[in-house]
């Protein structure tokens, strides 16, 4: 995860669709779209045959790799490039520019060997199927059994991440096992601290109590540096502040969603509810409580100002790995984290009075690989991804060198080494290579097994489960339609950029309703009613039917 990282600008894939992985270019090419034949009695994870070759160079492009392949001196990026023989070249791409840059490289075949990128279900998809930008992935991926495992994490979800002639062209990369992380993929943590000195108590549970709750605050001179300077509510990027919509419409958050409407399938937009989406989010935008650079926020900008005390509230996804994230000296300055921090969990829903969580979805984006390569080339590709999945390259990636950063317990449990600040330090500083974790998998796939989360952390964790339980906050009935075909399907203009455009306009709108009639309008006039109704035709003849409630 972090991750919706910029994770949520992508449409709810709602844990169903799996893509595979192909060729990386090389000498040896292939004549048409299927898949190399990678060489013979392959061991997982024993590297002895690319010492018997020349040193490969190998591109690739994830999100701000350019921060983590760099020239300055990195013993772990080392260890990777002795152990596979291979040197990286980055194509820098980050969370702003990545879907821009990609087209361009695609559209000329000039793709680099290994692409981070969410392009399944997109009309781009088959595009670089069809036109043999990407390769097809063996099916039988048993010589990388690390990297197979991730395929087998909910099979049924992963195959329909397959290209329509049943084959993978990207490996979907998993970003939590548990569709219950849905409850911390998607919210908001505010400063206890500064709650309690303003003396609010508890979290709020409807869109009126936070505004009131985060004025307060906010107007408290909560930093006590004699100026009205604290923004109210931050986030990683936009799309993550449309957590406040679980009180209007679960279906809004993170994107137009699929839903239900009178028994039929229907973009969020068009739901009996969207009307009320607008209603808040013009409310909340107009009682000054947003940060004013939301729309614009890049990289870590949003995470710094809550991170430097600059911020009342943070939205971006929350568990172990979000909260470790924010346990930096700044922040926390030597206290519990629990005692600094508090979840704003799932507002309740105003129209019925229940409360309400997305559903975490498996997968979240897909990483290939450029077609045309060797079967030498793609057996070092597939080996890169499979050493990062496994144990021994989780290690290096998320504890550093043993020794050197860490120690082990008696029970075998990682026990990470602190600063004379008392605080594990940033081996991302040490060793940039780690922020490339992406290229393989979301930090969630991992958290369960992440041995060096402190209990306060786990206790902030487990809080919101305890949250869950108390109000039986329910998985919100999001249909799982992505992976199905019908021919509209690439023609659909409610994309992730839409959305954040249509809701900057509600939040500034001086009259909620017409913007709302303007933005149905929009998509009716772009051809979205014909969709909608060859959606409804493909998810009928599959038996998706809307859950009684």
């Amino acid at each position: 995860m972090k991750k919706i990282a910029k994770r949520a600008l992508a449409l709810l894939v709602a844990s169903t669709m799996c893509l595979s992985l192909a060729a990386c270019g090389g000498s040896k090419t292939v004549s048409k779209n299927d898949a190399v034949t990678l060489p013979k009695d392959v061991k997982a994870n024993d590297f002895t045959r690319f010492q018997k070759r020349d040193t490969l160079q190998v591109s690739i492009a994830s999100w701000n790799i350019g921060d983590a392949i760099t020239t300055q001196s990195d013993p772990l990026r080392d260890i990777f490039y002795k152990k596979l023989n291979i040197t990286i070249k980055p194509y820098q791409m980050t969370w702003g520019d990545y879907q821009q840059k990609i087209s361009v490289w695609a559209a000329s075949k000039n793709l680099p060997d290994m692409t981070c990128s969410d392009t399944a279900f997109t009309e781009n998809f088959n595009k670089w199927v069809d036109g043999k930008v990407v390769a097809q992935i063996p099916s039988d991926l048993s010589a990388y059994p690390d990297l197979n495992k991730t395929l087998l994490v909910n099979k049924q979800q992963a195959e329909m991440y397959k290209a329509k002639d049943g084959h993978y062209y990207g490996i979907p990369k998993v970003q939590t096992p548990k569709a219950e992380s849905g409850i911390t993929n998607v919210e908001m943590i505010m400063r206890k601290d500064w709650a309690t000195k303003a003396g609010v108590t508890k979290a709020p549970t409807t869109v009126d109590e936070f505004i009131n709750v985060v004025k307060k605050i906010q107007n408290s001179d909560p930093d006590g540096n004699g100026k009205n300077d604290t923004v109210g509510v931050t986030a990683y990027a936009f799309p993550w502040i449309t957590c406040v919509l679980y009180a209007s419409d679960p279906a809004s958050v993170n994107g137009y969603q699929w839903t239900w409407k009178d028994g039929k399938l229907t973009h969020a937009y068009n739901s009996d509810h969207f009307l009320q989406v607008a209603k808040d989010l013009n409310k909340i935008y107009k009682s000054g409580i947003i940060d004013p650079d939301l729309a614009s926020l890049k990289g870590e900008e949003g995470r710094d100002k809550f991170k430097n005390g600059k911020a009342v509230v943070y939205a971006h996804s929350g568990g172990a790995s979000g909260y470790s994230a924010l346990n930096n000296k700044t922040l926390i300055q030597g206290r519990n984290i629990s005692d600094v921090l508090m979840n704003i969990y799932p507002f309740q829903n105003e129209s019925d009075k229940k409360y309400y969580y997305n559903a975490s979805q498996v997968y979240w984006s897909e990483t290939y690989l450029k077609y045309g390569m060797s079967a030498e080339k793609e057996d070092t590709c597939l080996s890169l991804l499979n050493y990062l999945l496994s144990d021994e390259g989780h290690s290096y990636m998320s504890y550093g060198l043993e020794g050197t950063d860490y120690t082990k317990d008696a029970s075998g449990n990682v026990i990470m080494k602190v600063g004379a600040d008392g605080l594990v330090p940033d081996l991302s500083k040490k060793y940039p290579i780690m922020k490339m974790g992406n290229l393989a998998f979301w930090s969630g796939y991992f958290e369960d097994s992440n041995t060096t989360i402190t209990p306060d952390i786990k206790k902030l964790t487990k809080e919101n489960y305890d949250w869950a339980k108390q109000v039986n906050a329910q998985p919100y009935d999001l249909p799982i339609v992505s992976g199905l075909t019908y021919p509209s399907k690439p023609k659909d203009t409610a994309t992730s950029q839409a959305y954040q455009a249509d809701l900057i306009s509600l939040m500034k709108t001086d009259n909620v309703e017409a913007q709302v009639a303007k933005i149905r309008e929009k998509y009716k006039k772009a051809g979205n009613d014909q969709i909608e109704k060859e959606l409804n035709a493909a998810a009928k003849k599959a038996g998706i039917t809307q859950k009684s409630k």
